[in-house]
């Protein structure tokens, strides 16, 4: 891997240094050592934070590919789909067109800057995090297909909440744990001036993979933080439907679908120049099995598609088992494959369980040929499905929450539908 540029971040250590010691010359012997001790944590962490998220292994692949070659650049809307309200006649349009009629594209990285709270929400699968790693790499100079075309330079630091059982009540510790981790504890003192001056972002990925009681914790070091540090930009990211504390002084953004160019551009980049021909063979199956080719919008099931594909050759001949092959991953294979497990408030409800459930709702859906279900019907058929296993109806809107949350099966296109 090749290092970073020796004067990456320089103005902003040395920015730091004058800071820490008020007035000192950039000749004197303390310049000098401080500048030699930053420059050895920045080329340290930097290259910590690059081996950590420089490559991904996406479910299924044989090994890791590196996060620059397939990245496909994240597409955001500022108008969140589950708390838009739609009239009762758009349950015959499609899950597409309503997407598309309810969101507002916008650059993300345009809404960066000093002491904004930016909070990045999206199913399962849809590239959260991989938008979180793409843009540090592109912090770090790493990752050309993420333009980071920012006011001012930020070093970016870099956390995974699921690592934390126990969130630290002031961030500030976190800090100090990973200085001492990486040998620089020296370091802190010119941290806390960077990150006075706004001269860090701040990345906290995946506030769905913490408990309830984290969420909340987390939310009281953040704001505990703030007090302290009102200028560094902060990013965090968390699945849709399992925020459930409420983060009123963040913006909002929610990761789109991929379009048919994006889903064309990942092909191609998953298989790349050598293997072009079988890229253009599974695009050609895909334009041939519209249902199938639905998938692609989900960063997470076209990669299963691919790699699938480039194994079988072939998608088409059992789709039953290909979709069976899906939902295993939505409903288990995703999170288990990252060491982690979500705690439930209906251990009543097994896998096979709800996968029955997911067949009557997929029912309901085909026999009245839907593409959305209504709240109140939604809640109807999960009533009366759980009342088998002794849990009372009126915890329906509580099971599709946890459904849509853990699964990603299931997910609100507005805020009074399903699908």
């Amino acid at each position: 891997m090749s290092s970073l540029p020796l004067n990456t971040f320089d103005g902003v250590i040395k920015h730091s240094i004058k800071s820490v010691f008020d007035g000192v010359n950039e000749k004197t012997e303390q310049f000098r050592n401080s500048f030699d001790l930053l420059r050895k944590f920045r080329n340290t962490h930097c290259e910590k934070l690059a081996l950590l998220i420089d490559k991904v292994q996406i479910l299924g692949m044989a090994g890791a590919i590196p996060l620059a070659d397939l990245y496909v650049p994240t597409r955001f809307s500022e108008k969140i789909r589950r708390n838009v309200f739609v009239d009762d006649e758009e349950d015959s349009i499609s899950f597409t067109k309503l997407i598309n009629s309810q969101s507002v594209e916008t650059n993300i990285i345009d809404h960066i800057s000093e002491g904004t709270n930016l909070l990045i929400l999206g199913g399962a699968g849809s590239g959260k995090t991989t938008f979180v790693s793409a843009f540090v790499m592109g912090l770090l100079g790493r990752c050309p297909a993420i333009q980071v075309d920012l006011d001012k330079q930020y070093i970016p630091l870099h956390f995974v909440l699921r690592d934390y059982p126990e969130p630290p009540k002031d961030l500030r510790t976190l800090f100090r744990q990973y200085l001492r981790e990486i040998g620089f504890e020296d370091a802190f003192p010119f941290l806390e001036r960077m990150l006075r001056k706004g001269d860090v972002c701040l990345v906290l990925d995946g506030l769905d993979e913490v408990p309830v009681d984290n969420q909340i914790k987390w939310k009281a070091a953040i704001e505990l933080f703030r007090k302290s540090f009102p200028e560094p930009p902060l990013i965090m990211s968390c699945r849709s439907g399992s925020l459930v504390v409420d983060l009123p002084n963040f913006d909002h953004f929610e990761v789109l679908p991929f379009t048919k160019k994006d889903s064309i551009q990942f092909i191609e980049s998953w298989f790349g120049i050598e293997k072009e021909e079988m890229a253009a063979s599974l695009q050609k199956e895909l334009r041939a099995h519209p249902r199938i080719n639905e998938l692609t919008a989900t960063p997470l099931l076209l990669s299963l598609l691919c790699n699938l594909y480039e194994n079988d050759l072939e998608l088409s001949s059992n789709r039953t088992d290909l979709y069976s092959r899906c939902i295993d991953v939505l409903m288990v294979k995703w999170d288990t494959s990252r060491g982690f497990r979500r705690d439930t408030s209906f251990q009543e409800l097994s896998i096979s369980k709800r996968r029955r459930l997911f067949g009557l709702i997929g029912y309901h859906l085909d026999r009245e040929f839907l593409f959305l279900l209504s709240d109140r019907k939604a809640s109807v058929i999960v009533g009366k499905y759980i009342e088998k296993f002794d849990l009372e109806s009126e915890s329906a809107a509580a099971v599709l929450s946890e459904l849509e949350s853990h699964h990603g099966l299931l997910v609100k296109p507005a805020a009074n539908y399903w699908c």
